[in-house]
C-alpha cells in the first residue's frame, strides 16, 4: 500500500508540533492508514503500542530525526557561522526558537531557514519511509 507524502507529512508535523513522546501517529501499511493520538487529548489511552501489528510503524518525532536544535546549528554552520556561539547559547534557555528566528530575521535569512528546515525535513522523512519499507506515492 502506498501512502501519500503529504498525508505522511502532515502525521509528522502533528507527531513534532507537541514535545516527545506527547502525541503519536501509526502508519499502518497493511490497511493504508494513519492513527493519531496524544497524551493530552487522551491520557493514559494510546494507541501506540496497541496496534499489535508489525505492520506498523511510529512517525518519528522531529528530535528522533535530528531535525531540532541540531538542525538549527547546521543550518547556522552554513550562514551565520560567526554567529554559532550566540546560537548555542539561545538553545541554553526557553524561547531560543524565537530569539534564533530573530536572529536570522535580522539577518534577512528567515525566509531561507524556513526553506532549508523544509527541505531537510522532506529528505529525513523520505530516508525514514524508505528505511521503514513505507512506499510513497510522490506523484500527487
Amino acid at each position: 500500500m502506498k501512502f501519500d507524502f503529504m498525508d505522511v507529512e502532515t502525521a509528522f508535523e502533528y507527531v513534532s508540533s507537541s514535545p516527545l513522546f506527547d502525541s503519536w501517529a501509526v502508519l499502518c501499511k497493511k490497511t493504508g492508514t494513519i492513527l493519531y493520538d496524544s497524551q493530552v487529548e487522551n491520557p493514559g489511552d494510546f494507541i501506540y503500542g496497541e496496534t499489535g501489528d508489525d505492520d506498523c510503524e511510529h512517525i518519528p518525532h522531529k528530535n528522533e530525526l535530528g531535525l531540532g536544535r541540531d538542525l538549527a546549528f547546521r543550518f547556522v554552520q552554513d550562514y551565520l557561522p560567526d554567529e554559532m556561539d550566540r546560537v548555542e547559547f539561545f538553545f541554553t534557555k526557553k524561547g531560543a526558537y524565537a530569539r534564533f528566528k530573530s536572529l536570522l530575521d535580522s539577518q534577512d535569512l528567515l525566509e531561507r531557514w524556513y526553506e532549508f528546515e523544509y527541505e531537510e525535513q522532506a529528505s529525513a522523512l523520505k530516508t525514514w519511509c524508505r528505511e521503514n519499507g513505507v512506499e510513497l506515492d510522490l506523484q500527487k
